[in-house]
């Protein structure tokens, strides 16, 4: 029997599978074979190779490269101090091989099985967290306030740039050669991508919101976005595809799945409840504000209640929470609080607000002067009202009255000039007045009588009013 003992450093060909790259795990095969000789020992070479694995000390003739590029799949090192029981899972002999050997059978070759995995620390650091601070900068930027033009502009600004950002870093070479599909980094590129522009779109729709008088309703987009955005949407996104890429698609789906759905429906029920809300806080406070005009119930109040309430109503319609109200919003309390006011009062109303925004000082002071403008209304009604008003009569009661007044006067002249007609005829014309008088008599009476109780009612009425004065 000869022994030959060779030694010779070879480089391999693998086809190497990087669609989970920077996560990707690989199979390689070695396949040991020497042409017209029979080879033997496959299973103690194995043994070989595993024990070396397990020994502490660093060692040359380790397998993986000493830079710690890869690793063991199950064990997690480069090199040494790996448990016997995985570095089993990872140092395999082939089944066909391994058949052959235990039946005796000489087949001359020994085909080896080496289980590996990157090390993608390197890259989650360098690499990965800069991806996700680029991508979860924009989002934070939501939080600027949206009514305020220039912030808009470095809303849109800071999305602009990060997406220029992704797709900079996208088209960066990883070194891995000529690929013919996308890999993990560039659908994870891609998700940034799609994120910060929902980001800008939204910046886009809230000013346009604002632009167009839907305060309430961009304070309420904007509100809901903010939070979902960063802090829902992306974090799924993020986590989602780290499971794919470590080859966990059961958990991809349902997070993923998970938190598109979550969104979608969180972001429409929380648009409508704040919106709602809102409403709902400013009716209630205006209502509250309005009530302040009563006298009875301001004198059930204390200062500080008078003031918490109108505090209140300010800050409900202040939602960018500037501490500041525009002559809009201004405009909308006083709306509320009298819809009845005419074009006149309104344009006095406004007169009060001296800038284009006031602070709560200047609001309380606006709030004065329209209770004034508004009793002064009132007053002016109520010196309008005629006496039959005050009586309890309607409309269709004064022009009742009105017409039967003037059918009596009618009826009233009438008679009188036949009466006078018939002033200087003969006995037989006078017993005819007489008749006439008898037969037509009755309705000046019913006349005079209506006029009595007129009469009666306007005394009644001026004692009650001097009564009240």
């Amino acid at each position: 029997m000869a022994r030959l003992q060779i030694r010779e450093a070879v480089t391999l060909s693998q086809d190497f599978q990087y669609r989970n790259y920077p996560f990707d795990r690989q199979t390689v095969r070695l396949d040991l074979r020497l042409p017209t000789v029979q080879l033997s020992g496959c299973e103690a070479l194995v043994e070989q190779l595993r024990y070396k694995e397990t020994l502490d000390f660093q060692d040359s003739n380790k397998i993986l490269p000493q830079s710690a590029a890869w690793l063991w799949d199950h064990c997690g090192t480069a090199g040494g101090g790996c448990s016997a029981a995985n570095i089993e899972k990872d140092i395999l002999i082939a089944r066909a091989s391994l058949q052959s050997e235990s039946a005796g059978s000489r087949r001359g070759d020994c085909q080896l099985i080496f289980k590996i995995r990157r090390n993608n620390n390197i890259f989650i650091i360098k690499q990965l967290v800069p991806s996700i601070v680029i991508s979860e900068a924009p989002l934070l930027s939501l939080y600027m306030d949206a009514t305020v033009p220039p912030l808009v502009g470095a809303r849109a600004s800071l999305h602009i740039i990060a997406l220029l950002l992704v797709v900079t870093r996208a088209n960066a070479d990883p070194g891995l050669g000529t690929l013919s599909s996308l890999i993990w980094t560039d659908e994870f590129a891609l998700v940034q991508f799609f994120v910060i522009l929902a980001g800008l779109v939204e910046t886009i729709a809230v000013h346009a919101l604002i632009r167009f008088g839907c305060k309430v309703l961009a304070a309420s987009v904007d509100g809901v976005f903010r939070i979902l955005l960063p802090f829902v949407l992306f974090p799924c996104l993020v986590v989602g595809f780290i499971l794919k890429g470590l080859e966990q698609q059961a958990g991809f789906l349902l997070v993923v799945v998970g938190g598109l759905l979550l969104f979608t429906s969180g972001s429409a029920a929380r648009v409508l409840y704040k919106d709602w809300k809102i409403q709902r806080n400013r009716q209630m406070m205006v209502k509250k504000l309005k009530a302040l005009n009563m006298e009875s119930n301001r004198s059930k109040l204390t200062d500080e209640e008078v003031d918490q309430i109108m505090r209140k109503t300010f800050d409900s319609f202040d939602l960018d929470k500037s501490k500041k109200l525009e002559k809009a919003e201004v405009r909308l309390i006083l709306d509320a609080m009298y819809p009845n006011l005419g074009r006149k009062q309104v344009t006095t109303a406004m007169k009060a607000i001296q800038s284009d925004a006031i602070v709560y000082e200047d609001f309380a002071i606006a709030v004065e002067e329209w209770q004034k403008i508004s009793f002064g209304k009132t007053e002016e009604e109520q010196k309008k009202r005629t006496i039959l008003g005050r009586l309890g009569f309607g409309s269709k009661s004064k022009k009742a009255i009105k017409a039967w007044r003037s059918a009596g006067s009618k009826v009233a002249k009438a008679s009188l000039a036949k009466q006078s007609k018939q002033v200087g005829s003969s006995e037989p014309n006078s017993a005819k007045l007489q008749t006439f008088q008898k037969t037509k008599g009755g309705a000046p009476e019913k006349v005079a009588d209506a006029a009595a109780a007129f009469a009666a009612g306007l005394d009644k009425a001026n004692s009650v009013r001097s009564s009240v004065v």
